[in-house]
């Protein structure tokens, strides 16, 4: 058994003898873990004991443990960043005479209830869960979750049916673990850009770190690494969080997202939107004394092409195709954008499936693969047919006067994993679908990543969706909400956060009696069940928290349509936009946050919600995030009424109901 120290924060315990490994850091004790490599050969399956009689090579600046079975072999090294955080490492190589795919790198499982010590007992533990994509599995949840948890937390009640790759107890890239009265505990994640995944999970009462969990070949005499897993235990989760993203803080081309408020047609007309639709709502955002100049960007959504994988106007929509349409959102004024799937192409009747099919991805038994209730096939981008592809249709649709691309259903990317180049990970080929996207619509486009892995998206895109689709019912309010909250940490550094459209109209909004159509919100709510259309008081809600998230604005309802009401709604939210995205006050509480504070220079503002179906009196504090002083006054947005802060204080909220508070810094 030998103990090293790195620097005055972690040390680290490794007995090679039971192969166990447990570190030591300023908020407790992680581990002992065990460290295991799955790996499939020539010789059949086999499975490494990572750290049991390991050679350790230690120097000044890191300690490394190697392994090696059937000729391939596995280190774990560990190093000491900047700032607090240890940095883990795992590289395998192939010394072996044939190739081997990877089947899983556990560089870490414990026993939940003996290996994670954060000071307090083990039932106070709780685990952040960061989804893969855009499913409702953000949030956190008890790491022993009850048989009734509270509906916003993850846990059991979270069915595990929505997306294949997506589980409750899964979090993808970086997750966050602590005591909950103690509010100590440890962050860990991956450095950017990633180019492998990245999973954390609970299984079998089980902590666990995974690696190449989309598997990987790896040929004879080559070596596959993974990302680096920085690992943090000396500041608070929340605080914690925010310091990963900091530390992996990307280089933003766009610097300010007022200039990218815009309208997009999809929750309101959803793929029916003409030439005249849009006319008459850039007409309508122009004649609003709050919007006209606020608004830049007018993004049409799916309905406007020939088919998934035809990226041609529909002439009896559009007269003129897109040219004409660019020209058009340009005399009024705005910018326009286009919405694509990518990686998305109809089985049926597309000239690329019927005549190019080498640019589709296959599955493990040669057969193209489907995706999307079976009516897609994957573009494989690491073909040259696929890569011809996606250049020829994007810098088509910029030739013709796009400038603003909304990206869609790129996470589909993971389950494409029998590419052309074999070599490549799953992360990397999806990687390369933005990649070969900016470099045929140019650095000057904006690029909104919809419905896409954040390891694949990091660095590549300017916006990135982190919520489910919003339309004007409680349930997508809930499920948006659920996702964007647990992300603010992302906004701004990692790229800027899309938290999905701003739905305003409903009855007491909108002339409700000239919708186009009416159908139930493809997501069902938590309960179950869609519910009415918004009211005042739901619109209100959801409007106070898509501000607060600071993520991009982006109105959706047919703007001729909506009443005072709806219209006043439209203006403070255009009035009040900030990029800034507010943090999560009560993030350490079971359940969905009901408190947020926004710091945005000489404005402060501060949202309360009750997210829940009956009244709930609601504790108002800032958790020192924001150092009110005594004596400010503070003014509730919607209704205009004032209160001086002299510290917290309650507010009882009617259901779904919120108080938006702003003051002067």
């Amino acid at each position: 058994m030998m103990i090293r120290r790195f620097g005055e924060d972690y040390s680290i315990t490794i007995d090679v003898g039971t192969g166990e490994l447990a570190l030591l850091g300023p908020s407790g004790r992680i581990g002992p873990w065990r460290a295991s490599l799955e790996f499939e050969g020539e010789g059949g399956v086999t499975t490494l004991d990572i750290f049991k009689g390991a050679e350790v090579i230690v120097t000044d600046e890191r300690i490394t443990l190697r392994g090696a079975a059937d000729g391939v072999g596995c280190s774990v090294s560990f190093t000491l960043k900047t700032d607090g955080w240890l940095c883990l490492s795992l590289t395998v190589l192939n010394g072996g005479g044939g190739e081997i795919r990877i089947r899983r790198a556990d560089f870490m499982d414990l026993d939940c209830a003996s290996g994670l010590d954060f000071g307090g007992v083990s039932g106070d533990l709780r685990m952040m869960g960061n989804p893969r994509g855009m499913s409702p599995y953000a949030g956190a949840r008890d790491l022993f979750p009850s048989e009734s948890p509270d509906i916003y937390d993850l846990g059991p009640n979270r069915p595990h049916d929505i997306l294949g790759y997506e589980k409750w107890n899964h979090s993808w890239m970086v997750t966050a673990l602590w005591d909950r009265r103690l509010r100590r505990g440890a962050v860990m994640g991956a450095a950017h850009p990633m180019h492998e995944s990245l999973l954390f999970l609970t299984e079998g009462g089980h902590f666990i770190g995974r690696l190449f969990y989309d598997g990987r070949v790896v040929p004879t005499g080559k070596a596959a690494a993974s990302p680096d897993v920085l690992i943090n235990m000396r500041d608070r989760p929340r605080e914690g969080l925010a310091a990963y993203a900091e530390l992996n803080r990307q280089d933003l081309r766009v610097g300010r997202l007022a200039d990218y408020m815009g309208w997009n047609s999809f929750d309101y007309y959803a793929n029916t939107e003409t030439l005249a639709d849009i006319e008459e709502n850039a007409a309508a955002i122009n004649a609003l004394p709050a919007l006209k100049g606020r608004v830049k960007w007018i993004c049409v959504d799916s309905g406007w092409e020939y088919r998934w994988g035809e990226y041609y106007a529909l002439e009896h929509r559009f007269p003129g195709g897109v040219p004409r349409l660019c020209e058009r959102i340009r005399e009024a004024g705005l910018e326009p954008g286009i919405w694509t799937a990518p990686i998305m192409v109809e089985r049926y009747n597309t000239r690329l499936t019927r005549w190019d099919p080498d640019a589709l991805v296959k599955d493990g038994e040669g057969n193209f693969q489907s995706v999307f209730f079976g009516n897609c096939y994957l573009v494989d981008p690491t073909h040259p047919a696929g890569e011809r592809y996606l250049r020829e249709t994007y810098g088509r649709l910029r030739s013709e006067g796009v400038r603003y691309f909304k990206c869609d259903f790129l996470e589909f990317g993971v389950l494409g994993r029998a590419r052309f180049d074999r070599e490549m990970s799953v992360t990397d080929a999806n990687r390369r679908v933005l990649e070969i996207i900016r470099e045929a619509v140019g650095p000057d486009a904006f690029i909104l990543a919809c419905i896409g892995t954040p390891e694949s998206i990091v660095g590549l895109c300017d916006a990135a969706r982190i919520s489910g689709d919003m339309h004007n019912r409680w349930s997508s309010a809930q499920m948006s909400a659920v996702n964007t909250a647990w992300r603010w940490w992302m906004h701004g550094r990692l790229f800027w956060n899309d938290p999905d459209m701003l739905a305003i109209r409903g009855p007491e909004t909108a002339d409700y009696s000239r919708e186009a159509f009416q159908v139930e919100a493809p997501f069902k709510d938590l309960k179950g069940g869609t519910g009415p259309a918004f009211s005042r008081l739901e619109a209100e809600s959801w409007t106070a928290f898509l501000l607060l998230s600071g993520g991009l604005l982006t109105f959706s309802d047919r703007m001729a349509s909506l009443n005072e009401a709806g219209r006043r709604i439209a203006s403070i939210a255009a009035e009040n936009f900030s990029q800034v995205a507010a943090t999560p006050v009560d993030f350490y509480e079971p359940g969905l946050p009901s408190l947020y504070v926004q710091m945005d220079g000489p404005v402060g503002r501060l949202g309360a919600f009750n997210w829940y179906g009956e009244t709930r009196t609601v504790r108002v504090h800032d958790d020192g995030l924001a150092g009110i002083r005594s004596g400010t006054v503070m003014r509730e947005i919607w209704s205009g009424t004032e209160r001086v802060w002299d510290g917290p204080f309650d507010v009882t909220l009617p259901a779904h109901g919120c108080a938006y508070y702003r003051w002067d810094t």
